[in-house]
């Protein structure tokens, strides 16, 4: 009996073992559900959190970041992610807080950049003025770093610097010119650096990639709220367009003389840069069909009408609702758009050429002849000009000063050769320049030279004026003729 009874004994110590084992199992796989079901979020309370976080991040100085302070950002990207990917999220309550992430992700990605440059800079002094773009400057760090290149194995470097880093073969020409004299391959990094310098690679291209998908997720519905921005320049521009804004408001308040700059690359040198068309600053508009799709020579003046039209459309989709989907107006102005730029691409009118005048049988005009002569004779210099204007050879010239202060010559007017021959120059001067009197004014002199005379001679000690006397004689001769 004893022996039964142990058997029973142990057979129910093992049903016992395998029930709670079973128990266990059903408590893990409980477990195990609950756990790989989806959290109960809520994205509208999450986004304004990361927007938070974003915001302390672009207040950090560049000297002081640490690693601690941007590994936060990683989980905030996942759930970013997990947030464009819902499908029943109403998107006009979601994009302000789109909008607003998108410009911190920016100054966040700058951030990033200078703290880059920061840590590398030892290494490669120069890389941070050859490649301006964050992205690429990252992967080529990521590329240099990943291999212990020499100066005699850079050329090996061209595939990749072309097909990974995305650079052109003018930037990877001077890249790799400026490697063989700057960069210091004989020097590298501590593990420390290194490894700093790697994670804050991840987290740049993961933003990257992030404000990549949000700008694209805003694209899709981005016609909802700005129907005739859509209209106008296309959906994948307009979200562009109001992601580096902020919004439509926002974008309604920007001059239009500064939105075709926005979007446009850093370049070193302009001059480089520029289109034969004179285009500098090639930004999201530059790139539309309706500036496109024209010829090179008018794309200036479509990018300026184009960027003035744009803003009439966002003051436009600013002032309406978001369930009015009216484009009468972005019609107008594409249509209006269209018919300039079909006139300033047409060729000019040929301008018919018109036959010369038939000339004018005319008689010259006389050139010579007395009269002529006594015309020219009023503008002649008189005798005193003409030596002014000589100089004696060997002799110093004679000089005085106007009223102005300025030294004037005399010429020959006061030498003494001038003293010499000045009986017979006097002698051969002409009086076609001097002043002509009227009969009035002769008649008028020789009533005063007679006055004069008759004074004199009853005062009894002088004799009469010859002033004038050829003139009174003659005068008083007319008056005794009877």
């Amino acid at each position: 009996m004893s022996s039964e009874e142990d058997y029973f004994d142990d057979l129910d110590c093992d049903l016992a073992d395998e029930i709670n084992e079973e128990k266990q199992n059903i408590r893990a796989q409980k477990v195990t559900i609950v756990s790989d079901q989806p959290e109960q979020y809520n994205p509208f309370e999450i986004l304004p959190k990361i927007i938070n976080l974003f915001k302390k991040l672009t207040y950090q100085s560049t000297d002081g970041l640490s690693l601690s302070e941007i590994s936060y950002i990683l989980p905030k990207i996942a759930d970013m992610k997990r947030i464009i990917q819902e499908e029943k999220l109403d998107f006009i309550k979601l994009l302000p807080s789109l909008n607003e992430i998108i410009p911190l992700i920016k100054k966040s990605i700058k951030l990033l950049h200078n703290f880059l440059i920061l840590l590398y800079k030892e290494r490669f002094p120069e890389l941070s003025t050859l490649i301006p773009s964050p992205l690429q400057y990252s992967k080529v760090i990521i590329l240099l770093e990943g291999e212990d290149w020499q100066k005699s194995e850079i050329d090996k470097l061209f595939p990749q610097l072309e097909n990974i880093a995305h650079l052109s073969k003018e930037q990877v020409l001077v890249l790799t010119m400026s490697m063989r004299t700057s960069f210091k391959s004989k020097e590298p990094l501590n593990f420390q650096t290194r490894t700093q310098i790697l994670e804050t690679n991840t987290i740049l291209e993961n933003l990257w990639q992030i404000q990549a998908d949000l700008e694209q997720y805003i694209a899709s519905k981005i016609s909802l709220i700005a129907p005739n921005m859509c209209f106008l320049v296309g959906s994948e521009v307009t979200a562009q367009l109001l992601a580096y804004a902020g919004g439509v408001l926002e974008f309604s308040r920007i001059p239009s003389c500064n939105i075709a700059s926005i979007g446009k690359n850093k370049h070193l040198s302009h001059e480089l840069h520029t289109l034969e068309s004179g285009v500098r600053q090639e930004g999201y508009l530059f790139t539309t069909d309706l500036i496109q799709s024209f010829p090179v020579a008018i794309h200036k003046q479509m990018l300026r009408m184009l960027c003035a039209k744009v803003t009439l459309a966002a003051r436009v989709d600013a002032g309406q609702r978001y369930d009015d989907k009216n484009t009468v107006l972005a019609q107008k102005w594409k249509a209006e758009l269209l018919e300039k730029a079909k006139k300033l691409s047409e060729a000019p009118n040929i301008v018919d050429t018109k036959a010369l005048p038939i000339p004018e049988d005319q008689p010259k005009k006389k050139r010579a002849g007395r009269k002529f002569r006594k015309y020219k004779e009023k503008f002649k210099l008189s005798h005193a000009r003409q030596l002014q204007n000589r100089m004696e050879f060997g002799k110093q010239e004679q000089t005085i000063l106007d009223s102005y202060g300025e030294e004037i010559g005399l010429g020959m007017s006061h030498s003494s050769l001038q003293k010499a021959v000045g009986a017979a120059s006097d002698s051969r001067r002409s009086a076609g320049n001097q002043a002509k009197l009227t009969k009035v004014m002769k008649h008028r002199i020789s009533e005063a030279n007679q006055q004069a005379d008759e004074y004199l001679m009853s005062l009894g000690d002088a004799e009469p004026s010859n002033i004038f006397l050829g003139v009174g004689q003659e005068h008083k001769k007319q008056r005794t003729k009877p």
